[in-house]
């Protein structure tokens, strides 16, 4: 593995690993593991969408975030 490739790889890592932290602290804020979960207890009155706030949305994001990384690297991985 070439020097460049480690640092992609390092790169990689980092990033998953950031996702992977900001995923974990909405998962264990609100005791979901998916966007459709946190939807339901919307949707049951578990939760407001005032306490809510911009969460629902970042978590979609981060989830949404990782399977593009994910996705990416997989791919790059195939080509070469």
């Amino acid at each position: 593995m070439s020097d460049k490739d480690k640092t992609k790889a390092i790169i990689l890592i980092e990033k998953l690993r950031l996702l992977e932290t900001e995923i974990f602290r909405l998962v264990s804020k609100y005791g979901v593991k998916s966007v459709d979960e946190l939807d339901k207890l919307v949707e049951k009155g578990a939760l407001s969408e005032e306490k809510l706030g911009e969460d629902f949305f970042v978590f979609d994001h981060l989830l949404e975030e990782k399977e593009k990384t994910i996705s990416a690297s997989f791919s790059q991985w195939l080509l070469q």
